[in-house]
């Protein structure tokens, strides 16, 4: 059974930063050509996206047909542990149980909630980007918010 960790996949080409898919909508019974769907790659390197075409199956018995049922299952597998890694660096300054309990909860195809940033936490995050000197203007203009309050 394959893993998270252990996952054959290899990681995209640096220069493909964009990727859409569009598929034509569904009209009934399809021909072969109704089911290719258009895939562009857009990357700041390219002048124009590369679009190219593909023969998708319509259902998930057409596609182990078409690859094979391991195959469709390790695609699977590898789809929804990068899904979960997404969701946990997402949440990455949440504690580890807060985290834990969106995996739990996760399923897929459903949209939760965005979660924000508190305000401590942002200027936290952003006190670790300062510089000292940029600290210790920060700081003067704390202590000099405080007096005037």
């Amino acid at each position: 059974m394959p893993c998270c960790e252990n996952s054959k996949k290899e990681p995209a080409s640096p220069v493909i930063t964009q990727v859409g898919i569009t598929r034509p909508p569904y009209k009934g019974d399809k021909t072969v050509e109704e089911n290719v769907m258009d895939i562009k790659a857009k990357s700041k390197e390219l002048a124009e996206p590369i679009i190219v075409q593909f023969d998708v199956a319509e259902d998930l018995k057409g596609l182990v047909a078409q690859y094979g049922e391991e195959t469709v299952y390790e695609l699977a597998v590898a789809e929804i542990c990068r899904a979960i890694r997404n969701l946990a660096l997402v949440n990455k300054s949440k504690p580890l149980a807060e985290i834990q309990g969106f995996v739990d909860g996760w399923q897929p195809g459903v949209r939760r909630a965005r979660t924000t940033k508190t305000p401590l936490e942002r200027a936290s995050a952003a006190l670790g980007q300062m510089s000292a000197e940029d600290l210790a203007a920060l700081l003067e203009k704390v202590k000099a918010a405080k007096k005037a309050a």
